[in-house]
C-alpha cells in the first residue's frame, strides 16, 4: 500500500512539474477574471438593495450596523478594482476576506444562502494565487507606463502555466461536480432520471419563461437527467484532456443557461458558467479578435517617443485597442536641441502627438483623446459621455493640466512615418505576476495544497455523501463520535475558508412532502386586496426576489414541514421590507397569509408545472402589526414539530 501511494505521489507531482512547464497565452485566464468580477458586482448590489431584508433583524425597524453599508460600498470598490485588474493580487485577498467575513458575521449562510457561496469563496480563494493580472489588466498598463522609454516598450510576459487553467476547473467545479453527483445518486427523482424536471414543475422555483413544451417531453427530460449525472462525475477526471474540453464546454453551457433561463437562481447559474471561459480554446480568442478587427480605415496615432507624455499616451491607447483599430507610429525628429519651456505652447503640444482619421482631420489633445475612444469601438458610450459640455469642459482642463505637468520639452518634430509601434517593441521576459522559482520545489508545494483541499473534500463525500445517506450510525461508539464531531468541526471550517461543504443541491429533502406554498397580500386603505411584491398569483417569486431571498423563502422560511418560529420570523422580515418600500404604513395594514396545495411528484407527469402554477389560494391567517411587534395567526394544526 505505500508502495502504491508513493507511486501515485511521483506521479501526480510529475503532472505538476509538466504543467508548470507548459506555458500558454493568458487571455483565457483574463477573461474569467473580468466575467468573475461582474458577478461579484453584481451581486454587491444585491445585497445592497436587499441590505435591510438580509441584514436588519427586523427590516427598516430594528436596524443593523451601518457599517454593513460601508463594508458593501468598499467590498463593491474592490470589485471593480479587481475586475479592471488593477492591483489584482491585493484586491484578491480583500475580496476573498470580505466572502469570508461576510459569511461569517452575517445571516448570508444560515437565512440567505444564495447556493453559490461556496463557489464564490473557493474561487475568490485561488484568484490569491493565480496570475490574473497578466492579461486584459491595468496592472500590465501600470508596468508598461513604468518601465517603458524612449528606447524600449517594457511588455509583461504574458504566458502562464496550464495549471492556472485546471485549477479553477478542476477544484471549484469539478470537486463541486463530484460531490452533489454523489448526493443525487441517494435521491429519488434523480435516479428516475428527473432531476432537470422536477424543480421546474415547482412555482417557487421557475422563472417567467414558460418552459412547459420542453417539461412534456419525457424521454427528453430523463435523457437531461441521466446526462446531468455522468457528466458531474466525470468532469473532474476529464476536464485536463483537450479532446473533452470542447464537449465538456458545450455540456456545461447548456447546462448553466438552462438554470439561468428556467430557474430563478440566476447568480448561481452565472457563477457557474462564467468557469467555462476556462474551457475556451485559445484559438477561439485569437479567432474572435481577428474577426472583430478592423482591418481598414485605422486611425493614425503619430507621437514623438521623446516626449514622456506623448509616448505614454500611445502607450495607453495602444493597450486599450482590443480590435486593432489604431495605427501606432514614431515620428522622425530634426536634430534640434530640445528646449525646456514650462509654459508650453500649443504648437509644442501639437508637435508632440497628433492623430489622423481616414479623411485627413488632424485631432490633437483633448479632442484627440475623445477621437480616439470613438475609434476603439467599445469605448464608445464614453466617448459621448464625455461630450457633454459640462464633462468636456471638466475634462479639458483635467487632461490640459496633466499634459502641461508631464510635457517636458518642445522639437521640430517633422511628420515622417518610422515604424508601427506594434513592430517595434522590445520586449522584456521578466515578468513581475509570475516570479522564477524552483519548479521541482513549486510543484511540491502545489501538491501540498492540493492534497488538503483533497482531504477536505474527501471528509464532507464520505461522511455526508456516504455514510449519512446510507444511515449510519456514527455516534455507536465513543471512537465513531469523536471522529464524527471533528468532522463537523472541519466542516464547518472548510465550508467557510474554503467553500469546500456538502454540496447536496436539489436532492429529495428539498422537494419530498413539498405540497404547500405561501403567499402574503394586503388589504389598502380603500379596502381593495393587493398583492405584495413577493410571490404573484401563480406562486412564483418574481423579481427582484430571486437567488438569495428566494433561497431564504422557498429553503428556509417554507419547507415540507412548517416551523412555527421560522415562519413567523421571515413574514416579519417580508413585511417590514416591502411595506416601507411600497408606501404601506403597517399598523394601519392587515396582511394576508394565503396557502395553495401542489404536487410534488417523483414520476413523470404531463403539464404538471401548468397544474401547479394555476391552483387556487386559500386564506389561512393574517399578520398585524402594532407599536413596531407583528402577531401572527396560523392555525397550529398547519405546523409540523417546533424544532429549528
Amino acid at each position: 500500500m505505500i508502495a502504491i501511494i508513493s507511486k501515485m505521489h511521483q506521479k501526480i507531482l510529475r503532472f505538476i512539474e509538466s504543467g508548470l512547464r507548459r506555458k500558454i497565452p493568458g487571455t483565457g485566464l483574463g477573461v474569467f477574471r473580468i466575467c468573475f468580477g461582474l458577478v461579484i458586482i453584481q451581486e454587491i448590489v444585491f445585497l445592497f438593495y436587499f441590505r435591510h431584508l438580509i441584514f436588519d433583524p427586523i427590516p427598516y425597524i430594528d436596524s443593523t450596523t451601518p457599517w454593513i453599508e460601508i463594508a458593501l460600498i468598499s467590498w463593491g470598490i474592490v470589485a471593480l478594482l479587481l475586475t479592471a485588474g488593477f492591483n489584482t493580487r491585493l484586491n484578491a485577498i480583500i475580496n476573498y476576506t470580505f466572502w469570508v467575513l461576510f459569511l461569517m458575521f452575517t445571516p448570508m449562510w444560515h437565512d440567505f444562502d444564495g447556493g453559490f457561496d461556496q463557489l464564490m469563496t473557493s474561487t475568490s480563494f485561488l484568484f490569491i494565487f493565480l496570475p490574473t493580472g497578466n492579461n486584459l489588466s491595468l496592472d500590465n498598463l501600470k508596468l508598461k507606463l513604468k518601465k517603458s522609454n524612449k528606447d524600449v516598450v517594457f511588455t509583461l510576459n504574458k504566458d502562464i502555466s496550464i495549471l492556472c487553467y485546471y485549477a479553477p476547473l478542476a477544484i471549484s467545479l469539478g470537486l463541486l461536480y463530484f460531490d452533489a453527483a454523489l448526493h443525487k445518486l441517494s435521491s429519488e427523482f434523480w435516479r428516475n432520471g428527473l432531476g432537470a424536471w422536477l424543480p421546474s414543475t415547482m412555482p417557487y422555483f421557475v422563472s417567467a419563461l414558460d418552459m412547459s413544451w420542453l417539461l412534456n417531453i419525457k424521454w427528453l427530460q430523463m435523457t437531461i437527467g441521466y446526462s446531468l449525472i455522468v457528466f458531474q462525475f466525470c468532469f473532474v477526471f476529464l476536464c485536463y484532456f483537450k479532446k473533452f474540453r470542447i464537449p465538456l464546454l458545450i455540456v456545461g453551457c447548456l447546462f448553466h443557461t438552462g438554470i439561468i433561463l428556467s430557474l430563478n437562481i440566476y447568480p448561481f447559474g452565472f457563477g457557474m458558467l462564467v468557469h467555462y471561459t476556462l474551457l475556451i480554446p485559445l484559438s477561439w480568442w485569437k479567432c474572435l479578435r481577428q474577426t472583430l478587427s478592423v482591418r481598414s480605415d485605422r486611425l493614425c496615432l503619430y507621437y514623438d517617443p521623446r516626449c514622456k507624455f506623448a509616448r505614454q499616451f500611445a502607450l495607453v491607447a495602444n493597450h486599450f485597442d482590443l480590435l486593432n483599430t489604431l495605427n501606432l507610429s514614431a515620428l522622425e525628429a530634426n536634430p534640434v536641441t530640445p528646449q525646456i519651456n514650462q509654459d508650453k505652447t500649443e504648437a509644442a503640444k501639437h508637435n508632440s502627438y497628433y492623430v489622423l482619421n481616414k479623411n485627413g482631420s488632424e485631432y490633437t489633445g483633448f479632442q484627440a483623446f475623445v477621437t480616439i475612444l470613438f475609434n476603439l469601438r467599445y469605448t464608445a458610450p464614453l466617448g459621448l459621455i464625455v461630450r457633454i459640455p459640462l464633462i468636456s469642459h471638466a475634462g479639458k482642463y483635467l487632461y490640459n493640466l496633466l499634459e502641461r505637468r508631464q510635457l517636458t520639452f518642445t522639437n521640430n518634430s517633422t511628420r515622417i512615418q518610422v515604424n508601427n509601434l506594434i513592430n517595434t517593441r522590445a520586449t522584456s521576459k521578466h515578468s513581475e505576476f509570475n516570479i522564477p522559482a524552483n519548479t521541482h520545489q513549486q510543484a511540491r508545494q502545489i501538491l501540498g495544497l492540493t492534497s488538503i483541499i483533497l482531504l477536505l473534500q474527501l471528509n464532507c463525500s464520505i461522511y455526508y455523501g456516504i455514510f449519512y445517506r446510507l444511515g449510519l450510525d456514527t455516534r455507536a461508539t465513543p471512537l465513531t463520535r469523536a471522529l464524527t464531531n471533528l468532522s463537523n468541526i472541519t466542516t464547518s471550517l472548510s465550508h467557510v475558508l474554503l467553500g469546500i461543504t456538502p454540496h447536496a443541491l436539489y436532492v429529495d429533502e428539498h422537494f419530498a412532502g413539498y405540497e404547500r406554498i405561501l403567499a402574503i397580500s394586503y388589504i389598502s386603505k380603500d379596502g381593495q386586496e393587493k398583492w405584495m411584491p413577493f410571490v404573484n398569483q401563480q406562486g412564483r417569486i418574481i423579481s427582484p426576489n430571486w437567488g438569495r431571498v428566494h433561497s431564504m423563502w422557498a429553503n428556509v422560511a417554507v419547507r415540507p414541514v412548517w416551523n412555527e418560529k421560522r415562519l413567523f420570523k421571515f413574514i416579519r422580515k417580508i413585511t417590514a421590507f416591502w411595506a416601507h418600500n411600497e408606501g404601506i404604513i403597517l399598523s394601519d395594514s392587515v396582511f394576508l397569509i394565503k396557502m395553495k396545495k401542489i404536487v410534488v411528484s417523483m414520476t413523470w407527469q404531463h403539464d404538471l408545472r401548468n397544474q401547479n402554477l394555476s391552483g387556487q389560494w386559500t386564506d389561512i391567517g393574517r399578520a398585524t402589526w402594532h407599536n413596531e411587534n407583528m402577531q401572527l395567526d396560523i392555525p397550529n394544526k398547519l405546523f409540523g414539530p417546533q424544532i429549528e
